[in-house]
């Protein structure tokens, strides 16, 4: 996309002197040096993108493997002997799969939201509780479950 007259002038402020400095002298003038600039953050974006699938395979084919290895395909959350995760580690995990649970909900239609809530939660959803605000202050924020968590 051409860089217009008007939007030449703005976008230099936007950059370093250095880095246009650098453009400048690798193009010749600043339109081809911002030109080149905006080309080179397009690149970094399309390879980001083919970064992170390369990054997905490798991971789940990993997986995959140490799994085929232990001869247990659910070897992350129950970890065959000699192997036990630290707290830490369990912590995380349990965090990654809590984060899973949610990003797979949020994409749901209302209606299988609500059907997925009455299969879980028979008698109604529990209501949310709001605790005092503790003495040395906090923010207190609500879960879905009924419980506050201070932060």
């Amino acid at each position: 996309m051409p860089i217009e007259d008007t939007d030449l002038a703005e976008i230099t402020k936007l950059l370093s002197p250095e880095r246009l400095s650098n453009l400048h002298q690798l193009t010749g003038n600043t339109r081809s040096a911002i030109e080149f600039h905006q080309k080179t953050l397009r690149l970094g974006v399309d390879l980001m993108n083919i970064t992170a699938v390369i990054e997905i395979a490798l991971r789940n084919s990993i997986c995959d493997n140490l799994g085929q290895f232990f001869g247990q395909a659910g070897w992350l959350l129950n970890p065959p002997a000699p192997f036990q995760w630290k707290d830490s580690e369990k912590n995380k995990i349990a965090t990654a799969l809590d984060s899973a649970r949610k990003a797979e909900y949020s994409k749901l239609s209302q209606a299988d939201k609500h059907a997925l809530d009455a299969m879980a939660f028979p008698n109604g959803k529990p209501a949310c509780r709001i605790r005092s605000v503790p003495k040395g202050g906090g923010r207190i924020s609500r879960s879905p479950m009924g419980k506050s968590s201070q932060s």
